[in-house]
């Protein structure tokens, strides 16, 4: 009970913090967040248990800036921000949760057809900026 209102607690203090900040976020937390991105896309078809533990092993002062020190905490509002935290890929514009890129990132030919998106959206920008540039 004492840490279900510590947690709340923590979820406030977050909420509040970006609320009165509401650009961006603080750099370890936005490098926490695009490294959390990377590793469901370097491991196509990680589940929820599996991208926490890689974030604790690969962001370990990170998580702990983002979500504090105690362990049960941590994991619990990671467990939120698989849920309900969006990141949005900047060439795409696509923008989901970390639990939607795990569906994206199901496998090898999700993760290549991903790219080739991204390809054709870099190669469609460029054509645009030539149209433009010629008027």
């Amino acid at each position: 009970m004492e840490k279900d209102t510590e947690l709340e607690k923590l979820k406030l203090l977050m909420h509040a913090m970006r609320s009165v900040d509401s650009s961006e976020p603080p750099e370890w937390e936005q490098e926490l967040r695009e490294g959390a991105w990377m590793i469901l896309r370097a491991y196509p078809g990680m589940g929820k248990e599996g991208w926490i533990q890689k974030l604790l092993n690969q962001y370990p002062m990170e998580v702990v800036d983002t979500f504090g020190a105690d362990p049960a905490q941590a994991c619990a509002m990671m467990n939120e921000w698989w849920e309900s935290e969006t990141y949005e890929e900047e060439n795409t514009g696509i923008c989901e949760t970390y639990q939607g890129w795990s569906r994206i990132f199901a496998n090898e030919k999700s993760v290549m057809a991903f790219d080739d998106l991204v390809k054709l959206k870099l190669k469609l920008s460029r054509f645009k900026a030539l149209k433009n540039n010629r008027r």
